[in-house]
């Protein structure tokens, strides 16, 4: 069943006005020059020039650069508020980081402007003058730098390829860093006694590095732009509060999370980095310093490669197991490193010390590289803001935003229009399929081995043991000795909906009272969605299903399925002109169903969009989804405002688009395009005012106490008494208008939206094939027992899926052995939705050994005549 090549989701394929340019990715990156040189290379030299060199006590050392600590926790803030509310015409970061980077390239090399033969006290005092007025020029720079990448794309992804840049180009400050000691003792700077002058190379490398931190700022203010701040920032009159902004930072509780996981990892590289300096010297080399630089520099090399491969390391991770579980193994390894470090300084084998410098690296570039991509990511999405005024505030902030962006991009939409005031929206390109894609598919339809569905069965019950799950429901344990098989055979019994009674004549070993015994005994609805759950977990470790989705994204859709008329779910449904209930499937971007929930016909299919995302930890799958498609009639106000309390993105497929109302953030806001579009105002007060209560019931939800769609139900009636109704349909408002902004003005989106829709489509035909005893009818009256035959439905076809994905695995690599072109735009166009080479009916033989009985016709009420071939009558005429 093949498909036509859909677009990558938007998590892998940003939209168009979400990217960042290379030229301002570069300019961006190109500040860890200044970020790495004005925070650690003085640091780095401080020990190598003033203790072994100068002589002054290694404790002094330490207390001024312990001290100049307490003036860069409050430098930082205060130039992060001062930065917040500046307006320039030039932005409110750029200016700080020109002014900050050129005075931090001029004061470099001043920090090492000492003389020879002072006392301890005098170069302690001017260590701590100093670090404490430098830290200030480089709070100036560094706090507007690392705002701007967090603002320079409000895409996750597009941020991650931004601090890929940055951490790329930052291992060349770092491999100048690592040469600054051998630098300092290079013979040019002997003295008259042909010793190393340290403190002159010292002098001489931070006044060329000043240098360059002079021009690399020029080049920042030149390259990058300031997009949040045009968009939003310049229109905007507000000023952030300092001690308000700082509560609220220090409130948000995955930020102090990552606080101390940024604390701990700094302490252990610290000790590390300055105790193993000493280590090389005096242990290593015995006190030769000049021969301990080499082996330093030596080990900032080793270092910058491991690190290069370390980032790629925590990058693979992050992909396949999420970037939380990417960030725990990191720091586990960093825990392994940071201990076993000191078992490699051995003055007997020498070059060991680049394993330890090596391991440090490797931790510390996957650290770094995870924890600058999650830390917007936690402000952002991970936890609301729930001070109500802060949250309005920001949702306004995002309205204006994206609808002024869309103003002004409008009119280069081409797949837009605005006539008479009605909005169209015209049918985007159709996408090709890959050229190879064809190909596969025949080669695949050639190669899949034909098979029985009882081998299906028998296969997936033997990888996954699911046997093991079938149990008395007294929670006994079972004393079948043919439990194997007839878990096999009930999944084939119901699974495919024959029944008991036609499958117990198709089969010797098991009568329909056995197979119905079972399904009675054993079986639960929670019982089928744990089994469930632990197929979608074995289908996740395939690689196949990656090239077709994240998992991020799910796509919802009913299909309806006949019943009987006299039940009290059966309903009359108008479109298909039949009685019957709808299956609501929840279907994940790799094509695998997550959840389904059978209902009545006249149910609003999208009070169940948000259900079950929220269930216990260890009831969960693998595939996880945020963000949520269907059709239009899966939204409206209330369920937008829901997805919002619970961390869903909400991403229907609109039908009739011109029907939908668009709400302005203020009345004052004009647009110049799209104007029209807009049919009232937020009401902010009044999701102000009942905000509190609206969090309350999304905890609710989060803790599983609540279910969305009961909440969905209330919401839903138009309750003009319901307080909470008028507050959830106009947070509704906003968020509706935010995503319509987006879908108009975006055709990748929209043609993205279609496809995930689709999906759910595509499956439902599939689980009618496979579901397909019995005409498709549930003959069963018993509410429970049709929500066990519909999960039941579920599981056969998920169990169809995930044997597909092996095969056609096994498939690909044959041919990738013999040389057909595989890429990962090829495998896209897949999808396991196969049935032509599963048996579903069976094998029937012809035995023509059989001997065939003979045809007699004979009359049934009179008897056959005893002689002379006539009949004689049976009673009187």
């Amino acid at each position: 069943m093949p498909r036509s090549a859909v677009p990558a989701a938007p998590s892998a394929a940003t939209a168009p006005q979400d990217r960042v340019p290379l030229p301002q990715k570069i300019g961006f990156g190109l500040g860890s020059f200044l970020d790495m040189w004005g925070h650690w290379l003085y640091q780095s030299l401080a020990f190598h020039v003033f203790n072994v060199f100068l002589g002054v006590a290694p404790g002094l050392i330490s207390t001024a650069l312990g001290l100049k600590i307490f003036v860069d926790a409050v430098s930082d803030a205060l130039f992060g508020w001062i930065s917040d509310n500046t307006r320039t015409r030039w932005g409110r970061r750029r200016p700080f980081i020109l002014v900050g980077g050129v005075l931090a390239g001029i004061g470099l090399p001043l920090m090492f402007a000492v003389g020879r033969g002072w006392s301890d006290g005098e170069y302690f005092a001017f260590m701590l003058v100093s670090t404490c007025l430098y830290v200030p020029v480089m709070s100036c720079f560094n706090m507007p730098w690392n705002s701007l990448g967090a603002e320079m794309t409000p895409d996750y992804h597009e941020r991650t390829r931004v601090m890929s840049v940055k951490n790329a180009i930052q291992k060349l400050p770092e491999l100048a860093m690592f040469v600054a000691a051998q630098f300092t003792t290079l013979a040019v700077f002997n003295d008259a006694s042909g010793k190393p002058d340290i403190l002159r190379g010292a002098q001489v490398y931070t006044a060329i590095l000043g240098g360059i931190m002079v021009v690399v700022s020029v080049l920042i203010f030149s390259l990058t732009r300031e997009r949040y701040y045009e968009a939003v920032v310049k229109r905007s009159t507000r000023r952030v509060p300092f001690k308000d902004t700082l509560y609220r930072t220090l409130k948000n509780r995955p930020f102090r999370q990552m606080l101390g996981t940024m604390l701990a990892y700094n302490m252990a590289t610290a000790m590390v980095g300055l105790l193993g300096y000493y280590a090389t010297v005096y242990y290593v080399c015995g006190g030769n310093v000049v021969e301990a630089t080499r082996w330093n520099s030596m080990m900032g090399v080793a270092g910058l490669v491991c690190g290069l491969v370390g980032i790629s390391f925590a990058g693979r991770v992050a992909r396949r197991r999420g970037k939380r579980n990417a960030l725990m193994t990191v720091l586990s390894l960093g825990i392994l490193a940071f201990v076993g470090d000191w078992f490699f300084y051995d003055p007997v084998l020498p070059a060991l010390q680049l394993l330890a410098s090596g391991g440090v690296a490797f931790v510390g570039a996957g650290f770094w590289t995870l924890y600058e991509r999650e830390l917007p990511r936690y402000a952002e999405v991970t936890e609301l803001d729930t001070d109500p005024k802060a949250f309005c505030e920001a949702l306004k902030n995002e309205l204006l935003a994206v609808s002024w962006e869309v103003d002004l991009a409008w009119p280069q939409n081409a797949h837009a229009e605005i006539v008479d005031g009605r909005l169209s929206l015209k049918k985007p390109p159709r996408v090709s399929a890959h050229p190879d894609a064809t190909r596969l598919q025949e080669e695949l339809d050639k190669r899949l081995r034909p098979v029985g569905i009882i081998d299906v069965l028998m296969a997936v019950e033997s990888w996954l043991d699911l046997h093991k799950m079938f149990k008395p429901l007294a929670g006994t344990e079972s004393r079948l000795e043919d439990l194997r098989v007839r878990v096999i055979m009930v999944l084939f019994c119901y699974g495919c909906n024959l029944g008991p009674a036609q499958l117990s004549r198709s089969i010797r070993s098991l009568s329909a009272k056995q197979l119905a015994w079972i399904n009675l005994k054993y079986v639960t609805e929670d019982l089928l969605e744990k089994v469930t759950a632990k197929v979608i977990n074995k289908f996740s470790e395939f690689e196949l299903p990656s090239y077709w989705g994240t998992g991020e994204h799910a796509s919802a859709d009913g299909t309806r399925f006949n019943l009987y008329e006299r039940n009290l779910l059966s309903e009359y449904h108008i479109r298909y002109g039949a009685y019957g209930g709808i299956q609501y499937t929840r279907v994940s971007d790799r094509f695998i169903a997550l959840f389904s929930h059978f209902i009545s016909c006249g149910t609003y299919e999208g009070l169940f969009i948000l259900d079950h995302l929220n269930v216990d930890e260890s009831e969960q799958t693998s595939i996880r989804p945020s963000k949520l498609h269907g059709d239009t009639h899966q939204q409206s106000y209330a369920a937008f405002a829901m997805s919002k309390l619970i961390g869903v993105q909400l991403m229907p497929r609109i039908r009739a688009i011109h029907n939908l109302d668009f709400f302005k953030p203020t009345k004052s806001a004009k647009y110049e395009n799209i104007d029209s579009l807009f049919k009232g105002t937020i009401d902010w007060e009044l999701i102000e005012t009942h905000l509190p209560m609206m969090f309350k019931i999304g905890v609710s939800i989060k803790l599983g106490r609540l279910t969305p769609s009961t909440i969905l139900r209330r919401l839903g009636t138009h309750s003009r008494k319901n307080k909470l109704y008028f507050a959830f349909q106009e947070l509704g408002k906003v968020l509706r208008t935010i995503f319509l902004l987006k879908y108009i003005s975006d055709v990748d989106l929209r043609r993205f939206i279609n496809a995930e829709t689709n999906k759910s489509e595509q499956f439902n035909n599939f689980l009618k094939l496979s579901f397909f005893g019995n005409g498709g009818l549930i003959a069963e009256n018993l509410r429970h027992e049709q929500q066990k035959v519909m999960k039941f439905g579920h599981l056969m076809a998920n169990i169809l899926i995930l044997y597909n994905v092996h095969d056609m695995e096994r498939v690909i690599r044959e041919l990738r052995d013999e040389g057909f072109p595989i890429s990962p735009d090829v495998l896209g166009d897949l999808n396991p939705y196969r049935l032509a080479h599963i048996n579903l009916l069976g094998d029937y033989a012809v035995d023509r050994r059989r001997r065939v009985a003979d045809l007699i016709v004979e009359p049934i009420l009179r008897k056959k005549a005893s002689g002379g071939g006539g009949t004689a009558a049976n009673g009187a005429a």
